[in-house]
């Protein structure tokens, strides 16, 4: 008999980051949290295991940068998207060196300006 586990949604405070996270195929991320381990097994359907275990780590760095204090809510618009280049820039997005680069140099002026 199969126990029931609860099901993964996405927490009030991360809302600001869905477009960010959704890059998955055209699944939700509770679609892609929740799927049932048989979708998500690599030898079964690999694009999407790879997926699930991208979207994982998104969301558990995300979790973790909040559970520190180091995400800071009722931003200006500048600021929020001075955090998005930032998280762009360390989470998968900047894929080659010369674009890490240009997104750290990018993130680094945003913030002088900030000051």
């Amino acid at each position: 008999m199969k126990t029931a586990t609860k099901k993964w949604t996405m927490p009030s405070w991360m809302e600001k980051y869905r477009t960010f996270l959704e890059q998955s195929g055209g699944y939700t991320c509770e679609e892609v949290m929740n799927c049932d381990g048989l979708n998500c097994n690599v030898v079964v359907n690999a694009p999407r295991a790879m997926m699930c275990a991208g979207l994982t780590t998104k969301i558990q760095f995300l979790t973790r940068l909040y559970q520190e204090n180091h995400l800071i809510f009722n931003k200006t618009k500048l600021e929020e998207t001075v955090d998005m280049l930032a998280a762009e820039a360390h989470v998968n997005k900047a894929k080659t060196p010369k674009e890490v680069a240009w997104a750290n140099d990018l993130y680094r002026e945003a913030k002088e300006l900030l000051k």
